[in-house]
């Protein structure tokens, strides 16, 4: 039963449907599987906790985000991998052998659909969408980061 704080800005993205993925760091227990209900939350854990709406897990993948790109890796990395991942990247390493790395077009489709919409951009042109999600991964997270996408 996983259960997903956002922040007021994806609310209304998660609300009407155009966000259905989320990247979160990985938990040891109560992750997401396939076929999990998702619980939804705008302020978890505070009084102004609105459940935004439930929906079934689709799959959950691993992620890669660091300086030069995404990188996203089919099913769930055990966490043994996910350590030596994360020390091979900080030692100048690619992993590009494992999966390759999105290109310029997925990294701005994927970071729209995640919520990081600059103005003016669309699902068809979402120009300047990464390097929105990038900025503010990088005030937000440790780089390399290794964590799971989730979708709904």
């Amino acid at each position: 039963m996983p259960a997903y704080s956002f922040q007021e800005r994806f609310v209304p993205w998660v609300k009407d449907g155009s966000k259905s993925q989320t990247i979160r760091s990985r938990r040891k227990k109560g992750f997401a599987k396939k076929g999990d209900t998702l619980y939804l939350y705008y302020a978890m854990r505070t009084k102004y906790c609105k459940k935004l709406k439930e929906a079934t897990c689709k799959k959950a993948d691993t992620i890669v985000i660091s300086n030069s790109g995404i990188i996203i890796i089919s099913g769930r990395m055990a966490d043994f991998a996910v350590g030596a991942t994360i020390d091979l990247l900080k030692k100048g390493i690619s992993i590009n052998r494992i999966a390759p790395p999105l290109t310029s077009a997925e990294r701005n489709q994927l970071a729209w659909a995640d919520g990081f919409r600059p103005d003016g951009s669309t699902k068809k042109n979402p120009k300047g969408c990464f390097a929105l999600m990038l900025r503010w991964w990088k005030q937000t997270h440790e780089l390399p980061f290794v964590g799971d996408i989730i979708y709904w």
